[in-house]
């Protein structure tokens, strides 16, 4: 479900980190300010989008807020790389046997 979109996305080089504005919808206003924000991506080849997942406060997020809990980026591309690379490394490597289940 879209509940905002983001409005500006910068680097804070004192902190190496990087700053993403969002615009909230009004009615989404009891968000709570534990939770944590994550990139996510729409299906193998979608559009990434910011995953808010909530957190259990009774204190609410408000114009001016930061999350504090974020979770980076997962690119699928490296993920299925290193899962090749370590395919690959498993057959030709020396003694090495691949065991296959029967049935």
């Amino acid at each position: 479900m879209r509940v905002g979109q983001v409005n500006a996305i910068s680097y804070d080089s004192s902190v190496y980190k990087a700053q993403v504005k969002l615009s909230i919808e009004r009615q989404y206003d009891h968000i709570p300010d534990d939770s944590d924000a994550a990139i996510q991506t729409s299906g193998l080849l979608g559009a990434n989008y910011i995953a808010l997942s909530p957190g259990g406060s009774d204190s609410f997020l408000h114009a001016g807020s930061e999350l504090q809990f974020t979770q980076s980026a997962i690119v699928l591309e490296s993920l299925i790389n290193k899962l090749f690379a370590n395919f690959s490394a498993a057959r030709t490597a020396p003694g090495t046997r691949i065991l296959r289940r029967q049935g």
